[in-house]
């Protein structure tokens, strides 16, 4: 009887954490331990091979019927989304994200990745070192990265010939925005939580969505 409740006791202590290779405890910090072997920190000669699956898109349902659960992860095979890699269930967009970077090389240093819209590809960002108005000097490289900060759509109209100011908390005065509208003729610029629209140069009134996306160098 005794011998039952120690052992009872100790299956209590370590339920919630499973080791798999070799024969000790498993980390305190895991909850899945997983080993080649039995040593406490092997070099190890072998992987975790995760669920391989074929994405039609980015919102299949690995099992129809039933939501994919959020943050679980696979191995896509197909040539899809943004090529075979990891990916992982992103609960709050509904949506397969690609968790693998995009291969690089030592080339491509000091470059910028950009999107063709299907896959990505290395860039230089030039500026230009201007002697006069008209002529250009020289040129040079300068490795810029961006990140996204603001990407929303404004739903109601935007007349022509006025100015609006629309607040925007967090937004930058050197962030770089983008105004998508279906006749265009509109800029938008920044300021410390405030969006610029200008849409004096419009001799329309369209209706619809005006998407606005705003980057910010980093």
């Amino acid at each position: 009887m005794i011998l039952l409740l120690l052992m009872g006791l100790g299956a209590a202590g370590v339920k919630a954490q499973v080791r798999i290779g070799g024969n000790t405890a498993p980390n305190a910090a895991t909850v899945l331990d997983l080993n080649a072997n039995n040593n406490a920190n092997p070099a190890g000669n072998k992987g975790l091979g995760l669920p391989r699956v074929a994405l039609a898109n980015d919102t299949t349902m690995l099992t129809p019927g039933v939501a994919n659960l959020n943050g679980m992860m696979v191995y896509n095979t197909a040539n899809t989304l943004g090529g075979a890699g990891l990916y992982y269930w992103a609960g709050s967009r509904a949506q397969w994200i690609k968790a693998s970077l995009p291969a690089t090389s030592a080339a491509d240093s000091g470059k910028v990745l950009l999107s063709n819209g299907s896959s990505w590809v290395a860039s230089v960002q030039s500026l230009a070192r201007v002697q006069s108005p008209d002529t250009v000097y020289a040129w040079q490289s300068a490795a810029v990265s961006w990140v996204k900060v603001l990407d929303t759509t404004l739903t109601y109209q935007i007349p022509a010939g006025y100015y609006y100011a629309v607040p925007a908390l967090g937004i930058a005065a050197r962030d770089r925005c983008n105004f998508w509208t279906s006749s265009g003729g509109c800029t938008v610029t920044s300021n410390s939580g405030i969006l610029y629209i200008n849409s004096t140069t419009r001799s329309s009134v369209p209706l619809g969505n005006y998407q606005i996306v705003c980057y910010r160098p980093v």
